[in-house]
């Protein structure tokens, strides 16, 4: 969900087993940001590129090494 002064967006998530949650949240962030910074006004695009990443992570163990490349998907 993002929201501003203007409007509130809702997006749908990516269906998932998920095994383990370690690693989501910053995975999330990461992929978010670096996706923002090339285009700051597809916020929408953005969160579905974070979403997307922190989908892999979590059905992967552990840390870092779940951390998924940008190779490894697209949305």
């Amino acid at each position: 969900m993002a929201q501003n002064q203007h409007f509130i967006m809702a997006l749908d998530t990516f269906k998932v087993n998920a095994v383990d949650t370690t690693a989501a949240g910053d995975t999330f962030i990461g992929a978010f940001a670096s996706k923002l910074s090339h285009d700051l006004k597809n916020i929408e695009e953005a969160i579905k590129y974070g979403n997307k990443a922190a989908s892999l992570t979590v059905q992967r163990y552990g840390a870092q090494p779940a951390i998924p490349y940008d190779s490894e998907f697209t949305i």
